[in-house]
C-alpha cells in the first residue's frame, strides 16, 4: 500500500496508478446495479482520472459515480 500511496503523493494524484488500478476493479465492463429509489441499471464503461465509475445506464445516459453511490453488487448479485 505504501507503494501505491508514496505515488499517488508524489504524481499529485491517481494518473501514475489508474491503468493498475483498473485491471484489478471487479466492476469494470459488468452490468451492475445502482443503489437508488428506483435502481437504475447500467454498463461500467471506464474509470475517470479520480477513480469514479463511468456508468452507461440503460438509456444510454452515462454517470459518473464516486464511493458514495456505488455498491458491489452486480444486477443480481454480488460479483
Amino acid at each position: 500500500m505504501e507503494f501505491y500511496y508514496d505515488k499517488f503523493v508524489k504524481e499529485k494524484g491517481m494518473t501514475a496508478i489508474i491503468e493498475e488500478y483498473k485491471s484489478y476493479c471487479i466492476t469494470l465492463g459488468k452490468d451492475v446495479r445502482i443503489e437508488t429509489k428506483d435502481g437504475v441499471t447500467g454498463k461500467v464503461i471506464d474509470i475517470t482520472e479520480y477513480g469514479e465509475l463511468i456508468v452507461e445506464i440503460t438509456d444510454g445516459e452515462i454517470l459518473k459515480l464516486n464511493s458514495g453511490e456505488v455498491s458491489v453488487r452486480g444486477i443480481y448479485d454480488y460479483v
